[in-house]
């Protein structure tokens, strides 16, 4: 696997037979599938589950307060992933139960915790993610696009051992620039979405070149509307050059450039005419070029 830009998809059915064939349809797409086991109905195959992967996999057993639907006691979900550590690649484990985790496998740990309340200290929870020992998932809820841009900068300020999601519709920006920002690993909706605000698995990886480019860190273009609407194809551009460099698209143009730029963002497309660029000061406007998009500003 890469040090960052792994794609993950997650296999959702309700038993293990169709889980297999959704890591099977899948695995194509993906680098890692993620097995969620609180949506299994029957343990009795797991082993042979995990074991019969076609990648390498997680294993996750997600309580409802972190959205999941394993409801049975907190002992039995524990030893499920007990189970799971023998065989799987990665075992998927809260930071609040972490303390009371005895490994018996020789799975590694991603080590998550998701907020799907206010916007909380994300810079907080990341230090005890990150002093785990553990891949470090962190997922909240955002609903403000400087919320998001907050995410994506503390994810490009931690590349390789962590994964910063903005959950909901405006956070899905954060999903698809997070291999461009470093993140160890992102997730793509395969049969259904997972999480809020998910990106279908094949857009992650064709439209947005999610772990397709060079390593690690990669500079973002902004596209507001209605540029968006003239500039499609450019990541295909940037993708045969094998370009460090990601276009997306943004719901408006950020109230702080600063924070735009901690982001990754170097350029954004206001419109057909015209490009800004972040300064201290505030937007530089210059007059539009379409090679300035596909090249990062000298």
């Amino acid at each position: 696997m890469r040090s960052s830009g792994n794609l993950a998809v997650s296999a959702l059915a309700a038993n293990g037979a169709e889980q297999r064939a959704e890591a099977q349809q899948l695995a194509g797409l993906a680098d890692l599938i993620e097995y969620r086991l609180d949506k299994l109905l029957q343990t009795d195959g797991l082993e042979e589950l995990l074991s019969s992967s076609p990648r390498p996999c997680i294993a996750t057993c997600r309580r409802p307060q972190d959205g999941g639907d394993f409801r049975a006691d907190e002992g039995q979900r524990r030893a499920l992933l007990q189970r799971a550590s023998q065989v799987a690649d990665w075992v998927d484990l809260e930071l609040d139960v972490l303390p009371a985790w005895r490994p018996t496998g020789p799975a590694r740990l991603i080590v998550s915790h998701h907020d799907f309340g206010a916007f909380p200290d994300i810079r907080g929870l990341l230090r005890q993610l990150l002093a785990s020992g553990g891949i470090a998932k962190l997922a909240v809820r955002t609903q403000e696009l400087s919320q998001v841009l907050e995410v994506m900068a503390l994810q490009r300020a931690h590349p390789r051992c962590s994964l910063l999601i903005g959950m909901g519709d405006v956070g899905s920006l954060s999903r698809i620039s997070g291999a461009a920002n470093g993140a160890f690993l992102g997730f793509g909706a395969g049969t259904s979405a997972s999480g809020p605000g998910q990106i279908p698995l094949r857009a992650m990886r064709n439209q947005f070149r999610f772990g397709s480019g060079p390593d690690p860190l990669w500079s973002l273009v902004g596209l507001l509307p209605p540029a968006s609407e003239h500039l499609a194809g450019l990541n295909t551009v940037l993708a045969a050059q094998n370009a460090a460099r990601l276009v997306v698209p943004l719901p408006y143009l950020p109230d702080d450039p600063q924070a735009a730029q901690r982001a990754g963002f170097d350029v954004i497309a206001a419109d057909p005419r015209r490009l800004l660029y972040p300064e201290p000061g505030g937007w530089r406007e210059v007059a539009f070029e379409r090679k300035a998009l596909l090249q990062p500003p000298a």
